[in-house]
């Protein structure tokens, strides 16, 4: 870790670029699937470990809708956001 890292978490790090980049490097190396318990979500940094994530929503759904309330705002926010959907809804948010 470097004097500018200052731990694990994405949360943890400055925001210019070198910082980040190096962030993403020791991340991919030393913990390639990283649950960050605070902000209650996993970060995969291997291309093929996306892959696998992003082929398999059954596993590894974005879909939190079934563990909180419904909330007008949140919903507004979520209606066409694409980080929180899983297939097939996604297809219709695709451009082409």
């Amino acid at each position: 870790m470097t004097a500018t890292e200052r731990g694990t978490r994405l949360a943890d790090q400055s925001a210019d670029a070198a910082t980040m980049l190096a962030w993403f490097r020791r991340m991919r190396e030393s913990e390639p699937v990283s649950h960050d318990e605070e902000a209650g979500v996993w970060h995969v940094f291997r291309h093929a470990d996306v892959e696998r994530v992003l082929a398999d929503p059954g596993t590894f759904s974005s879909d939190f809708s079934s563990f909180m309330p419904a909330q007008e705002d949140v919903d507004r926010f979520l209606k066409g956001n694409l980080l929180r959907k899983d297939p097939p809804s996604t297809a219709s948010c695709a451009p082409w």
